[in-house]
């Protein structure tokens, strides 16, 4: 037999109150249930904890060491419950995300604006990286939740379709949109394909530059030599760089967003409401995916 809460519960009252009469009134019970459960516990401990008399009872040597312990048992049950109930009402608890570098820098501070005047108490774990290492990200639990761009993965994980994000073709700022001797920058492997799926991209300037994200393309692009595409909302850079975004002729290119969540690991409430705000509130030219059933 184990040892329950309600077992504790009652010998502290008792032991409070030194009176089965009166821990019965503060437990809501009868006399005689508190009394089987103090019992109970005696008999699972093999030893008395209490002395009874005509006028009451008092702790024998036993039951006054073991009353500081089961106050901690008690104090930490009481912990664990009130933790719980913060998670609830998201009163704590951490935000653990994953997201691409521009997407962090454009996008998310108007959206950590709203979750944390909403949520104060959650605190904030943020991982910017490359869109390649998302679902690496999630699959490793350095963040519970991820935002990126469609990419495969394993039977750990699940992909939720989130946004569609238009992809810009970007050049230097006042120069066209001419491709000739300028070269192409490429930031990921599976981007350059799609590229290459919808349009006959000219690199006459030689072969491509390979970078590892799409911040340092920007860069480059700027300083006049090259071209790139970047999804809609990496605009924000504009200024900054010195660089300008144009639509692709027909066909447009488009990618889908997605969010990445570990497929046996029950969301905690700050990432679901994190969930929620992502897919309410798309990027600068983004739209909301549909998901389908």
């Amino acid at each position: 037999m184990k040892i329950t809460l309600r077992q504790i519960r009652a010998f502290a009252a008792v032991a409070e109150t030194q009176s089965f009469t009166s821990a019965a009134e503060r437990l809501n019970l009868t006399q005689s249930a508190v009394s089987m459960l103090v019992r109970q516990l005696e008999e699972i401990l093999g030893l008395e904890l209490f002395i009874r008399t005509g006028r009451g009872v008092m702790l024998t040597e036993f039951g006054d060491q073991a009353r500081p312990v089961f106050a901690r048992v008690m104090a930490d049950l009481e912990g664990v419950q009130d933790a719980a109930q913060g998670l609830r009402a998201l009163s704590r608890g951490t935000l653990r995300l994953a997201l691409t570098q521009v997407l962090a820098a454009t996008w998310l501070p108007g959206v950590l604006d709203r979750f944390s005047r909403d949520h104060p108490g959650v605190a904030l774990e943020i991982a910017d990286i490359t869109g390649d290492r998302i679902v690496q990200a999630i699959a490793r639990d350095e963040a519970e939740i991820g935002i990126g761009p469609a990419r495969s993965h394993g039977p750990e994980m699940v992909s939720i379709p989130l946004w569609r994000v238009p992809i810009r073709l970007v050049t230097p700022r006042g120069q066209g949109t001419g491709q000739e001797g300028r070269q192409w920058i490429h930031y990921s492997d599976e981007f350059r394909v799609l590229l290459e799926q919808a349009h006959q991209l000219h690199e006459a300037g030689g072969s491509a530059i390979r970078v590892r994200s799409l911040i340092p393309a920007l860069a480059m692009v700027g300083r006049g030599r090259y071209v790139t595409a970047a999804p809609s909302y990496a605009a924000g850079f504009a200024e900054q760089f010195d660089i300008a975004f144009h639509d692709f002729p027909d066909p447009a290119v488009t990618q889908e967003f997605m969010i990445y969540l570990p497929r046996d690991h029950a969301l905690s409430p700050a990432a679901r409401a994190f969930q929620e705000i992502a897919v309410s509130a798309p990027p600068m030219g983004a739209t909301r995916l549909e998901v389908t059933r």
